[in-house]
């Protein structure tokens, strides 16, 4: 397996066009079906252009962008334009861009409770972090009492230079009553209990075939599954991981996280790691049709 990438959410921008300080572009010749023009004034813009780093108006048409400069000379341009004081006392910036995202497997990680070292920012706000072993093992007991019954339960975000050691032993002492699986905040390791080892079917075999599967001193797994043995591992435990309920719920709660940070672009940098038959048919069925923030598919 090409292993599991960590997410890394790199912020870059980018989106205006270059006009000059005082004096409004001239209006370009439209056909009578052109969309109508709205001019947003604002109490600053900041444009990235050197040549006119801020500004206090933009005009639209559609969706694109056609001027950027002062009030009074955009409406001199555009006469005919609607004036929308939404954003009059706020300040617009550019669009953001993500380089390096994995929507699917975001969506496998943000909709499943979480346990991480330290604050992140999720679809439903922020998760705090746990910053010691104590505090960790605790919230996996409080996740696991917080969803009874015997359904399998995965939890993410164990770092174990921030939590600890973790093997079978001690997730055994959270619940032998249904499979418990920690995902690492890398993406690369699960942690298992003795029910999710019998579950996935995880024992001292795997360990000739596999690096990814380490062995106690009593020649059994000690509950780690990681790198070259993940593969196998998720051909046994993948719906738990890739429910079209979970993946549908995650890539909407994405795109709807991504317009209220104003992320307007991002690049797939995995495109195809779960298979890209599979993976096309998830875009093709879940995004919008005119999503908010474009995806660059990266194979």
């Amino acid at each position: 397996m090409r292993t599991f990438i960590q997410i890394l959410f790199v912020v870059l921008t980018g989106f205006v066009t270059a006009c000059s300080r005082d004096e409004a572009p001239k209006a370009p010749k439209t056909s009578v079906t052109a969309p109508p023009v709205t001019i947003f004034p604002a109490k600053t813009i900041i444009t990235m252009n050197p040549d006119l780093p801020t500004a206090h108006a933009i005009a639209i048409r559609g969706d694109k962008i056609i001027g950027v400069g002062e009030t009074a000379g955009l409406i001199k341009t555009y006469p005919d334009a609607k004036i929308d004081k939404a954003f009059a006392d706020k300040t617009i910036t550019p669009g953001l861009i993500d380089p390096h995202i994995h929507m699917i497997l975001g969506a496998m990680m943000y909709t499943k409770p979480m346990a991480p070292p330290w604050d992140i920012e999720t679809p439903a706000g922020t998760v705090k972090g746990l910053g010691n072993r104590a505090d960790f093992l605790a919230a996996l007991r409080k996740i696991n009492a917080a969803h009874p019954g015997d359904r399998p339960l995965i939890i993410y975000g164990y770092h174990n230079l921030v939590h600890g050691p973790l093997d079978r032993h001690v997730l055994d002492a959270i619940t032998t009553k249904r499979p418990l699986i920690i995902w690492h905040y890398s993406g690369h390791d699960f942690y298992l209990n003795s029910r999710a080892l019998n579950m996935a079917g995880v024992d001292a075999s795997w360990a000739k075939k596999f690096k990814g599967v380490p062995l106690d001193r009593d020649g059994q797994p000690t509950g780690r599954v990681y790198e070259d043995a993940v593969f196998d591992f998720l051909k046994k435990t993948g719906p738990e991981f890739l429910s079209p309920s979970s993946i549908t719920k995650g890539f909407a709660d994405q795109l709807d996280m991504f317009a209220r940070s104003g992320v307007t672009s991002v690049a797939e940098m995995g495109y195809g790691l779960f298979g890209l038959k599979l993976e096309a048919s998830f875009y093709k069925n879940l995004l919008p049709a005119k999503p908010t923030t474009k995806i660059y598919l990266v194979p």
